[in-house]
């Protein structure tokens, strides 16, 4: 894949106009209730790999990476979306999370007062964005900023440390070595970062080559639910190197995100 703008997975973002939005306290147990509709439908549905163990694990994960945030939104006074929660939760405890397809819910899970350019704190996972940022702010670089369309950048412009401001065009991708966007080596040739191959290949960061990425069923060799060594799927769903092959693209609850 190339160029910076580009998405792993498309999302149908959920949005309401602040004043139809019905906001409460973020309660202590906001955390534990998406995570068991989360962690549920990873091990309800058909899952031919899930990079979890058992329910519980994937639970203890998510408050990990959740607990320590959401405390500190709650600390800052951040409203939670009550709609966009009750969204969210419903999706994951319907038959569409078993579903495989591009289009999932995606919605702003909390709001703050934080005003451009102050502090912000975050947390972003599979179904949200929450933060302490007020309306129409995103938290970005740990600011709250307001956002733009990016600028498209030419082959040989400047784009170091330009992102998410300006972008490389597609076709391109920001070389962290010289700074600018630059096209994509082809397979066989050398790379040093993920996307500095074209899209039929990916960049062995191990050997720093550009590899022919296989079709599913093939043999790949990489870390866990990589999606890089793989063919996507004729719909733009990616695939996944697991256990040494390439997986079929899967649901929307299978696989470790959380």
């Amino acid at each position: 894949m190339t160029g910076s703008a580009r998405l792993v997975f498309a999302v149908a973002i959920i949005a309401c106009a602040p004043a139809d939005v019905d906001e409460t306290a973020i309660g202590a147990d906001v955390v534990d209730r998406y995570l068991a509709a989360r962690c549920g439908a990873m091990f309800r549905c058909d899952c031919p790999a899930t990079g979890q163990i058992d329910r519980a694990m994937c639970e203890a994960e998510g408050r990990a990476r959740y607990d320590a945030p959401f405390a500190e939104l709650r600390a800052q006074a951040a409203v939670l979306d009550a709609d966009c929660f009750a969204e969210v939760i419903d999706w994951w405890e319907s038959p569409a999370a078993c579903e495989r397809s591009l289009a999932a819910p995606y919605c702003v899970l909390s709001r703050g007062a934080g005003a451009r350019g102050d502090a912000c704190v975050s947390a972003v996972g599979r179904s949200f964005t929450a933060s302490t940022c007020g309306d129409d702010l995103r938290c970005r670089a740990g600011k709250c900023a307001t956002p733009t369309e990016p600028v498209v950048l030419g082959d040989g412009t400047v784009c170091r440390d330009r992102a998410p401001e300006a972008v490389c065009a597609d076709g391109l991708f920001c070389d962290a070595q010289s700074g600018v966007c630059t096209a994509p080596a082809q397979a066989g040739a050398t790379c040093a970062q993920s996307d500095a191959c074209e899209d039929d290949a990916w960049c062995d960061l191990g050997g720093g080559t550009c590899v022919v990425r296989v079709d599913v069923g093939d043999s790949c060799a990489s870390s866990p639910w990589d999606p890089h060594p793989c063919l996507r799927a004729s719909d733009g769903a990616s695939s996944y190197c697991v256990d040494g092959r390439c997986l079929a693209p899967v649901a929307h609850a299978c696989g470790p995100w959380l």
